[in-house]
């Protein structure tokens, strides 16, 4: 190889050089000439490292396939265990260090981001403990916990993002699933629950319709809280035993409506 080689023209040429046997320019020339192959081995040595190849497979490489080139074929490893989802080469295609040949994803663990009403907020940090159901695995519970909390709300829908990591050994959840986010909620407390198909929105705002005891029914606006399964929490708007329209509201909505339109009319 060339630096030994030149190796043994320094240890030559220091051995003349003590016995005043050679010239001293051509001790230095040497020595310049050594330092500058070793600078290029040593550039070429850390460029094969850093696309994770060893001295190993080089070796391989070149025992496998003596007629070629060094430039020939040399295994390619990924900087992390996962599934090539995107293969964007050919065998014989030029590639640069800008070519994104491959695209690998590792769903040992995966993020998952849900939304929380703002008014839910201060029941979260970013230890809270938190249960994935995945549409596709509907008897199916997954652990994980909070890892972000976003810092911006939604203007229209009055939600923060929150993204929570889940462990994922079976690889079972995959990109782009649909799912709820459950998160437990440590307080003893009594709540009003109704069907969450009850919730009609008006201009913006949640109402239900009570029925009254003359069979009439009135339209009033509510606080909505935790949203579990098909049933809602109701924090302000209605008491424990008033009787909400869960069939049909759509339909009092519509006639609310018409009715404010012939008051205008008038």
């Amino acid at each position: 190889m060339r630096i030994l080689r030149l190796r043994s023209v320094l240890w030559f040429r220091d051995v003349f050089t003590r016995f005043n046997v050679g010239s001293q320019k051509s001790f230095l020339e040497s020595q310049a000439e050594y330092e500058k192959a070793l600078a290029e081995f040593n550039a070429e040595d850390k460029k094969i490292h850093s696309i994770g190849l060893n001295d190993e497979d080089v070796l391989n490489g070149k025992e496998n396939h003596p007629d070629e080139h060094t430039s020939g074929t040399l295994p390619v490893k990924a900087p992390i265990d996962g599934i090539v989802v995107e293969r964007n080469v050919v065998i014989g295609q030029l590639v640069d260090g800008t070519t994104n040949a491959f695209k690998i994803i590792s769903t040992a663990s995966v993020w998952i981001d849900g939304q929380i009403y703002e008014k839910d907020i201060t029941r979260i940090n970013q230890k809270t403990k938190v249960d994935f159901i995945s549409s596709t695995y509907p008897g199916e519970k997954f652990s994980g916990s909070i890892i972000n909390i976003g810092q911006t709300i939604d203007e229209r829908s009055r939600t923060i993002t929150i993204r929570a990591e889940f462990k994922n050994p079976d690889r079972k959840l995959k990109p782009q699933m649909f799912g709820e986010m459950l998160i437990p909620s440590n307080e003893n407390s009594m709540a009003i629950l109704i069907p969450a198909e009850s919730i009609i929105k008006i201009e913006n705002q949640d109402h239900v319709f009570v029925r009254l005891e003359d069979f009439s029914f009135q339209k009033r606006k509510v606080l909505t809280g935790t949203l579990m399964d098909e049933l809602i929490e109701i924090k302000e708007g209605l008491n424990e035993k008033d009787q909400v329209v869960t069939k049909g509201a759509f339909y009092l909505k519509s006639e609310s409506l018409k009715d404010q339109i012939e008051e205008h009319e008038h």
